[in-house]
C-alpha cells in the first residue's frame, strides 16, 4: 500500500511538472517574435522610471493603478529590460497561475485527476497564453484571483481557528492587491461578496465568519478608496458599452482566444452549453462548483455590463480575462464527472484531446496577434537618419522609440519629450508648424491604421513647402515617412 502511495505521488508530481513545462513552452516559444505592442511600450515607460517618478507619471496619465508597474520595475532591475525578459515576467506569473489552479482544485475538490486536468487546460488556454506572453498585468491578475478563491474557501471551510482566520486575512490582502493591479480590479470585491453569500446559504452555521468577512471586505474596500477617488475621473477610450455582439465576441475570446473574430452567436452558444452541461452533470459538487462559477465567472461579467451602462464603459475582453482559470476548472470538473460515468480510458483521452485542441488554437492565435513593428522601424530610422534630421514620433509611440533606441534613457510619459538620439538626430513627440525649418529632413513614425492627415502632422511640414519630396515604408502597423523640406 505504501509503495502504491509513493507511485501515485510520483505520477502526480510528474503530471504537475508536465503542466508547468507546457505552460512555459506555449508562452515562451514566440516571446521575442514581435516587437512590443503599444500597451507594452507604455508599461515599460512607467516601469523604467525611478519609483517616485513612476508613481507620479501613473497618477497623471494611466487608468490603471501602479502595482503591476512596481513589481515589473523590480523584475527589470534583476533581469534587464529586453523584450524577452520583460515578457518573461508574465511567463512567470502564468506558470505560477497553473500551479495555483492545481493546488486550489486539489484542495477544494479533493481529486488528483481533476486538479491535473484543470492545470493542463489552463496551461494551454489560448487567452491565458496570449496574456502570459505580454508585458501587461493580466497574467498576474489570473494568478491573484485563483489564490483569492483558495484562501476564501479555506476561510469558510477550515475548522482550525488559526488557519481559517489567517486565510481570511490573506484573502482580503490579495483582494486589495487585485484592486491595485488593474483599473477594474475592484470588481473582485463583488465576486467575493457573492461567494460569501452563497456559502452562507449552503452553510448557515458559518454566519459568524460571514459577518467577519463583511468586516474584512469593508476594510479592503476602504484601502482602495485613494485609488478609486482618483480613478473616478479617468476612463479608457477603447472600452465600450457592450452590445449583444460585443458580449458574444468576449465570450468567444475567453474560451477560444483571439482567433481573428468570433462568428455570430458562437460565444453565446459555447457559454450556454458549458453552463447547462455543468448544471446537469455536477449535481454532487453543485455547492463548491456552483459557488465558483456564479462568483468568479458570472458575477464579473454581469458587473462589467452593469457598470458600463450605469456609470462609464469598462467592457473589454481584458477586463474579464481573469475568469479564464475558472472556465478551465469548470471544464475539468465536467470531464472528471464524465470519467466517473463512462469508460475512464476513453474520457481520460478526452482531456488530452481537449488540450490538443487548445494548443492548436494557441498556434492559430499567433496569426492574429498585432505586429506593431516598433523594433524594426526604430532600427531603420536610426540607420538612415543623418545628423540634423528631426524625427517626429507623435503621441505615445515615443515610448516604444525610446525603448529601442541605442543608449536609451527612461522617459516620463506624462511630459512632452525632446531628446537627442545618437548622431545628434533630434527626436520630438510633438511639432508645431512654426517649428518646421527649411532645408531639413523630417522622419515621422506613426500607426498605419490612422490617417496622417487627420493628425495635422503632414500639414505642419507640407505647408512650409508643398513641393517637399516624400517617401514612406511600412513596418507592421507602423509607417515611417521621410519628408525632405527644400
Amino acid at each position: 500500500m505504501h509503495k502504491i502511495e509513493i507511485s501515485l505521488r510520483k505520477n502526480e508530481t510528474f503530471g504537475v511538472l508536465l503542466c508547468l513545462a507546457l505552460a512555459v513552452i506555449l508562452r515562451g516559444y514566440t516571446i521575442n517574435a514581435r516587437s512590443l505592442e503599444y500597451d507594452e511600450a507604455q508599461t515599460l515607460a512607467f516601469a523604467s522610471l525611478p519609483v517616485y517618478e513612476g508613481l507620479d507619471a501613473v497618477a497623471h496619465l494611466d487608468v490603471h493603478p501602479p502595482l503591476y508597474y512596481l513589481q515589473l520595475h523590480s523584475w527589470m532591475a534583476l533581469f534587464g529590460d529586453t523584450d524577452a525578459s520583460t515578457r518573461g515576467n508574465s511567463v512567470f506569473w502564468g506558470m505560477l497561475g497553473v500551479w495555483m489552479v492545481y493546488i486550489a482544485v486539489r484542495r477544494i475538490f479533493e481529486g488528483r485527476g481533476v486538479a491535473l486536468t484543470a492545470a493542463l487546460l489552463f496551461a494551454a488556454a489560448p487567452l491565458a497564453v496570449r496574456y502570459g506572453q505580454q508585458a501587461r498585468m493580466y497574467a498576474l491578475m489570473m494568478t491573484l484571483v485563483v489564490a483569492i478563491w483558495l484562501s476564501l474557501h479555506a476561510f469558510f471551510h477550515r475548522d482550525e481557528r488559526r488557519i481559517w482566520l489567517l486565510s481570511g486575512v490573506v484573502a482580503v490582502a490579495l483582494c486589495v492587491l487585485m484592486g491595485y493591479a488593474h483599473g477594474t480590479g475592484f470588481l473582485i470585491f463583488g465576486s467575493t461578496a457573492v461567494f460569501a453569500c452563497l456559502t452562507l446559504l449552503h452553510m448557515p452555521s458559518r454566519w459568524p465568519r460571514f459577518l467577519l468577512w463583511c468586516v474584512f471586505q469593508t476594510v479592503g474596500m476602504i484601502l482602495l478608496i485613494p485609488w478609486l477617488r482618483h480613478a473616478s475621473g479617468l476612463g479608457a477610450g477603447h472600452a465600450v458599452v457592450p452590445t449583444f455582439a460585443d458580449i458574444n465576441q468576449t465570450l468567444g475570446a475567453l474560451l477560444l482566444g483571439n482567433q481573428g473574430g468570433v462568428p455570430a452567436r458562437i460565444g453565446w452558444i459555447l457559454a450556454i452549453l458549458l453552463i447547462s452541461s455543468a448544471w446537469i452533470l455536477l449535481r454532487p459538487q453543485r455547492g463548491p462548483a456552483g459557488n465558483m462559477a456564479l462568483s468568479f465567472i458570472v458575477t464579473p461579467l454581469l458587473f462589467c455590463i452593469l457598470l458600463s451602462y450605469v456609470s462609464k464603459p469598462v467592457w473589454l475582453e481584458r477586463t474579464v480575462s481573469w475568469t479564464v482559470p475558472f472556465l478551465c476548472v469548470l471544464i475539468a470538473l465536467l470531464i472528471g464527472r464524465l470519467v466517473e460515468c463512462t469508460n475512464s480510458r476513453v474520457l481520460a483521452a478526452l482531456a488530452i484531446i481537449t488540450t490538443g485542441c487548445l494548443i492548436a488554437l494557441c498556434v492559430r492565435q499567433q496569426r492574429y496577434l498585432p505586429d506593431y513593428g516598433y523594433r524594426e522601424a526604430t532600427a531603420y530610422v536610426h540607420e538612415q537618419a543623418q545628423p540634423g534630421d528631426i524625427v517626429l514620433v507623435p503621441g505615445r509611440h515615443i515610448w516604444a522609440w525610446a525603448h529601442y533606441l541605442p543608449g536609451k534613457t527612461p522617459l516620463d510619459p506624462s511630459k512632452t519629450v525632446r531628446l537627442n538620439a545618437p548622431g545628434e538626430v533630434q527626436v520630438v513627440s510633438s511639432l508645431k508648424q512654426s517649428e518646421c525649418l527649411p532645408n531639413r529632413t523630417y522622419w515621422i513614425m506613426s500607426e498605419t491604421s490612422r490617417d496622417f492627415k487627420d493628425t495635422g502632422i503632414f500639414e505642419n511640414i507640407l505647408n512650409k513647402d508643398p513641393a517637399s519630396q516624400n517617401s514612406a515604408k511600412r513596418f507592421g502597423r507602423i509607417t515611417v515617412a521621410r519628408i525632405e523640406v527644400r
